[in-house]
Order: structure tokens, then sequence, then C-alpha cells
């Protein structure tokens, strides 16, 4: 472990998946109870993890002598990747925790060995200030308004919870966030594919 930065090195054996099955991929549950047998062996486990979110890395070979509808584009995966984020409990509810502050990830290759992994969960001490938030009509304008065309996308999805900031008096704190995901109306222009998530801090200042 590096003491200035916190990160892990990995080093030993690569152990598969199926030692007896060299090159194969395997199914994403299979990934999944390895990714969350390796955290379990770190002694990273903590009461506030939430749901593992998992990211395909993907590849596409292209022939060199590539022919418009001759040649075939070869798609494979690369590597997976599994993400753990936060939730605060709230009485009996909790809030989820965005940015990579507090996160575990796990970077898996095919053969299900792990090629590099973090983990970074900030320590809440205490309640330092009691701050008014915005509403979520309030959020939801502030977040049309950044669009570069309101009008060519819809809202899909939304959330609240926290994310570590510096506040005022340089204090790391875990302030109030809106996220807001547009998807494109594709009847309104074609072109217009990707999704885009506007993030709205929820302290009034």
């Amino acid at each position: 472990i590096n003491t200035r930065t916190g990160a892990l090195i990995l080093a030993g054996e690569r152990k598969r998946l199926n030692n007896d099955v060299k090159g194969r991929t395997f199914s994403m549950e299979e990934y999944a109870a390895a990714a969350r047998d390796f955290i379990e062996q770190q002694g990273w486990i903590e009461t506030d993890m939430d749901t593992m979110q998992a990211l395909r890395g993907m590849l596409q070979i292209v022939p060199a002598d590539l022919k418009v509808g001759t040649s075939k584009v070869v798609t494979m995966q690369k590597d997976i990747t599994f993400y753990v984020g936060r939730r605060i409990p709230l009485g009996t509810t909790s809030a989820r925790v965005f940015g990579s502050d507090n996160q575990i990830v796990v970077h898996m290759n095919n053969d299900g060995t792990v090629k590099g992994a973090s983990k970074r969960w900030r320590t809440i001490a205490e309640t330092v200030d009691d701050v008014p938030v915005k509403s979520y009509e309030q959020a939801y304008a502030e977040a049309r308004n950044q669009l570069p065309n309101p009008g060519l996308r819809h809202l899909s999805a939304w959330d609240w919870g926290y994310k570590s900031t510096t506040d005022a008096k340089g204090r790391s704190v875990m302030s109030v966030f809106y996220s807001f995901t547009f998807e494109p109306i594709a009847a309104v222009d074609p072109c217009i594919s990707q999704p885009v998530i506007v993030a709205i801090q929820g302290h009034i200042l």
C-alpha cells in the first residue's frame, strides 16, 4: 500500500475463475461473485455499501483489408469493472453518495483475475451545519437551463444524495446534490443519441 496516496498494488499468482478453460469469458454472475469475494478478502466490507454496478469494456477488431459489405467486424469483451458506491443512512431510508470519493472499484481481466482495485471511503464524523436546501422544482429548472438544447431532451431519471465538497471554512463536508438524467427525443433530432447527466448543488448558498 502506498502510504502517501493509499493506492493498493497487487502481486501474486493469477488465479482464473476456471483454470481448465483458458481464454473464455464468464457470466456476469460469476464475475460479480469473484469481485464480492475479493472485496471481502481485503476487509473492505462496509455497512453502508450500495448495490454493486458493472461496466463491460469492449473491443472491436477490424480486418486490415476491410471491405464494405464483405469483411466482418469482431466485437469482444476487453475487461469488466465493478463499482460499489455508498448510501448514507437517514432514519428509515438512505441517500446515495455521488462521486469517486466514497467508492470501491475492482477491475477484472476476462479470466476473472483482478488487475486493479481501489477503495476510497471517507469517515463521516458529525453534522457540522444545518443549511437550507433547494426544492426539486428549483434544482430541475437550473438543470434544464444548463442544457445546450433543452427542447431536444426530456427528463428520464433523477436522484438526490450527497457529494464530498469543501466548504467556505476549508472543511471537507458532504453536501446535498441533485442528479438529473436527460435523454434525447429521437423523433426531434436522430443525430443526438447520448444521455446527459446534470448535477446541481442542493444547498442554497
